[in-house]
C-alpha cells in the first residue's frame, strides 16, 4: 500500500510563454457596452455582436467593396490553427464562427475550446485559449463552435462540455467558468452568446440525445445565473397537452434546444430565440402531437416580469421569465413548412391539408430528412 503524501500534477505552463505569441492584446473590448451594442451600426468599421447588431440581419453599410471591385479580392492574411491531441466527439471538426472585430482586434472561436485575438490588421495572433473538454462528450453535428461575445474588458464564450466562460480581453484569462448543462445527460453547448444589458445570454444543444433544451442569462459581470427558461412545457405548463404520450414522459427529453443565438428587440425588451428539433428526431410515435415548442420561434421578456394574458398572444412561465408568444409548425410526421409570398409566420397544423389551404407550401428540402430544413429563424 502507497504511504506517500499524493502530489497534484500542478497547472500546465502558459502557452504563451513557450512560443512565439505575444500574449496580450490592446483593451479593445474595454470600450464595448451595451449603449454602444445598441448603435452598433454607427461603427461599420467594428462588428461588435454576433449578426452585427441586435436585429439579426447581418447588414453592414461599408462600401468599399461593391459590384465593379469585388473580382479584384485577393487574401491579405490567413491564420491557421493545426489540429491538438484527441478531439472531443465522434464528430468531424471545423470552423463556424463569425469573427468579432472591435477597433482592429479581431476575437474568434473555434473547435475544441479554442478563443483567440488577432490583430486584424496582420492576422499575427495576440493570445489563444483552450478550454478542457472531455472526449467522449456527445455531439451530433460536428465539434464546432459559432462564436463569441465581447463587453465590459472580457470575450464571453460557450464550451462543448456545456459551460459559459468569461475570458479577460487583455490575456486570454479566464474571469469566470459556469456550467449550464449535463454531458452525462448528452447535453452540449456551441451557440455563440448574446450580451444583452448587463447579462450573457445562452443557449444549450443536445436535441438529438433526449434533452430537454433551454436558454440561460448570466450576470456579465460575475457569472451569476440570473435565470433558465425551458423550451419544453412540463405537464401542467401551457402547451404540455401537446406531449400526447400516456406516461408522460416524452417532454422530459423533447429537445428544442436554443443552439442558434438569440436576436433582441430593446424596445420591446424582448428575446428572439429559434428552437430545434424534437426527439426522436424522425420517429413521432412516441411523442404524439404538436411537441410544442420545439421548431418554434419563440419570444420572452429578458427581465424577470409577470405573465399577462392577452387574446393575441400565447404566454408560459418558464423560470423567472416571460416567454410572449411561440409560433410552430408540427414535426411529429417530419413535415417542413414554409410560407408563399402571401403569408408570414409558422403553420401549426400537422396536416398537409390543411397547411395548404392557409397559404403554405412544404419545402422541396424538408422531404428529404435534411437537417438545415429544421433551423428556425
Amino acid at each position: 500500500m502507497a504511504t506517500e503524501e499524493y502530489v497534484d500534477a500542478g497547472v500546465a505552463v502558459d502557452n504563451s510563454s513557450l512560443s512565439g505569441i505575444v500574449g496580450s492584446a490592446p483593451p479593445a473590448a474595454k470600450g464595448v457596452n451595451y449603449e454602444r451594442i445598441l448603435n452598433a451600426r454607427s461603427e461599420p468599421e467594428n462588428w461588435l455582436t454576433y449578426y452585427g447588431a441586435y436585429d439579426g440581419q447581418r447588414y453592414s453599410p461599408l462600401d468599399q467593396i461593391n459590384k465593379e471591385n469585388v473580382s479584384q479580392l485577393a487574401p491579405a492574411w490567413v491564420f491557421q490553427c493545426g489540429s491538438v491531441g484527441l478531439h472531443s466527439g465522434k464528430s468531424t471538426y471545423s470552423f463556424e464562427a463569425s469573427p468579432l472585430v472591435v477597433d482592429g482586434i479581431m476575437y474568434v472561436t473555434g473547435w475544441d475550446g479554442w478563443v483567440w485575438a488577432l490583430d486584424a490588421r496582420t492576422g499575427n495572433m495576440l493570445w489563444q485559449y483552450r478550454h478542457a473538454i472531455p472526449y467522449d462528450v456527445s455531439l451530433c453535428c460536428g465539434n464546432v463552435n459559432r462564436g463569441c461575445a465581447v463587453a465590459d474588458g472580457m470575450v464571453f464564450v460557450t464550451t462543448l462540455n456545456a459551460h459559459v466562460i468569461a475570458l479577460d480581453c487583455e490575456t486570454g484569462k479566464k474571469v469566470w467558468d459556469k456550467t449550464y448543462g449535463d454531458v452525462r445527460a448528452g447535453e452540449s453547448a456551441t451557440v455563440a452568446p448574446l450580451a444583452v444589458k448587463d447579462m450573457v445570454i445562452v443557449g444549450s444543444s443536445g436535441g438529438e440525445f433526449g434533452v430537454r433544451g433551454h436558454a440561460d442569462a448570466f450576470k456579465r459581470e460575475t457569472g451569476e445565473h440570473v435565470w433558465r427558461c425551458y423550451m419544453v412545457p412540463k405537464p401542467g405548463e401551457p402547451g404540455s397537452e401537446t406531449w400526447g404520450d400516456d406516461s408522460q414522459e416524452a417532454w422530459q427529453r423533447g429537445g428544442a434546444n436554443c443552439w442558434v443565438t438569440s436576436t433582441f428587440d430593446p424596445d420591446l425588451n424582448l428575446l428572439y430565440f429559434g428552437t430545434g428539433n424534437p426527439c426522436p428526431d424522425f420517429d413521432g410515435d412516441v411523442r404524439p402531437g404538436d411537441n410544442l415548442y420545439t421548431d418554434s420561434g419563440v419570444a420572452w421578456t429578458s427581465t424577470a416580469a409577470r405573465s399577462r394574458r392577452t387574446s393575441s398572444t400565447r404566454r408560459t412561465t418558464c423560470g423567472t421569465t416571460t416567454p410572449r408568444w411561440s409560433t410552430s409548425c408540427s414535426t411529429s410526421t417530419v413535415r417542413s413548412w414554409r410560407p408563399t409570398s402571401t403569408r408570414t409566420g409558422s403553420c401549426t397544423s400537422s396536416t398537409a391539408r390543411t397547411c395548404r389551404r392557409s397559404g403554405w407550401r412544404r419545402s422541396s428540402i424538408a422531404s428529404t430528412g435534411a437537417r438545415s430544413t429544421r433551423r428556425a429563424t
